[in-house]
């Protein structure tokens, strides 16, 4: 009977551990979930680093901020606190969008949980090509974060 039990707990810690693992390899969407922890903390960061850009309080449309293997990925919009519009020839990206260099509010951004804690990487505003292709190559990002990823050599 003990050797039973045994094998019992042992298979039961095996498919624990393991579900642990398998768990980590999925991709968490926390696109909708307003209550998320996550979602706010990231957000918040973002903010940080986007207010000096618009020199403006800002707010975010998320369209997508998923997480994998404790990396978050973002994709959405950015906009004046208020909900309006940014007039970009008001930031310091008004040569850019002078020159049409500049394409729109469109925001993409990447995080890393490193200790437990939300360690910003990178973001890009208005990008005209898909800026984030190399992210997955140079972050040691999954990739499945990405719909779309280049070698980019590294």
């Amino acid at each position: 009977m003990k050797s039973i039990i045994r094998k019992a707990i042992t298979c039961f810690l095996f498919l624990l551990v393991n579900a642990e693992c398998f768990a980590q390899d999925k991709i968490i969407d926390i696109t909708k979930d307003r209550q998320s922890a996550d979602r706010t903390i990231i957000l918040n960061i973002l903010r940080s680093k986007v207010k000096p850009q618009i020199k403006q309080d800002v707010t975010f449309v998320v369209r997508s901020l998923q997480i994998k293997n404790n990396y978050a990925f973002f994709k959405g919009n950015v906009k004046y606190a208020n909900g309006k519009e940014i007039d970009f020839r008001k930031t310091v990206f008004k040569d850019a969008f002078e020159a049409g260099m500049f394409d729109g509010n469109s925001i993409y951004a990447l995080w890393k949980k490193v200790n437990g804690k939300w360690k910003y990487l990178v973001h890009a505003i208005g990008p005209t090509d898909v800026v984030y292709a190399c992210w997955a190559s140079i972050y040691k990002a999954p990739k499945e974060l990405f719909d779309y990823n280049e070698n980019c050599g590294n």
